[in-house]
């Protein structure tokens, strides 16, 4: 906490100097979604969006995904995508393969729109990593409206971890495909 509080001033001066990638929008429409987002909006319009998808166990059900041969080669193609170019990658970061790509984007400055399930509000701050990353210009950070109300999954109902987490994936999807402008509907003044 006391962290934090001594470090709010130099947090003040990034913000004030590097406003562009440090947005906080609290309604933007992405396609037919409203979502609040914080960073880089400028990382919507990247010509390539790569979704970062990994169930947590690899199909033999005993072996954690993140430690298969599959998952080595779709993190070698990931990076192999972001060093052409041009490449955002897009994640909720919800099974550890997907954190583990999360969390390397973000140390190394790549290109990264974060899907998270937390609301962001008025009041709402990244941390300092994921901050650092939006000064940077290298991270937007998008928190879909009510994502319980999506809808159900497999019988499971839509406001249990289970179904939030498979409909952000669901979302990444989508942004991945989207390809328009998005619509900044409120932006915090």
């Amino acid at each position: 906490m006391v962290r934090y509080v001594a470090d709010n001033p130099r947090r003040a001066v990034i913000r004030y100097a590097r406003p562009e990638f440090m947005k906080r929008c609290l309604h933007i429409r992405i396609g037919n979604r409203d979502y609040a987002a914080f960073g880089n909006l400028f990382l919507l319009r990247w010509a390539r969006k790569v979704q970062v998808f990994c169930h947590r166990m690899a199909p033999d059900r005993r072996t954690p995904y993140e430690k298969t041969e599959a998952y080595r080669r779709e993190c070698a193609e990931w990076k192999r995508q972001m060093m052409q170019g041009a490449t955002v990658i897009v994640t909720p970061g919800i099974s550890m393969g997907e954190r583990m790509i999360k969390d390397r984007c973000i140390e190394r400055g790549y290109p990264l729109i974060h899907l998270q399930k937390e609301p962001i509000g008025r009041y709402w701050k990244p941390e300092l990593k994921r901050f650092e990353a939006c000064a940077n210009g290298a991270l937007l950070i998008l928190a879909p409206w009510k994502p319980e109300t999506i809808g159900m999954v497999n019988g499971v109902p839509a406001e249990t971890d289970y179904s939030i987490f498979h409909n952000l994936n669901h979302l990444v999807e989508e942004i991945c495909s989207f390809d328009g402008d998005a619509r900044v509907i409120y932006n915090e003044k």
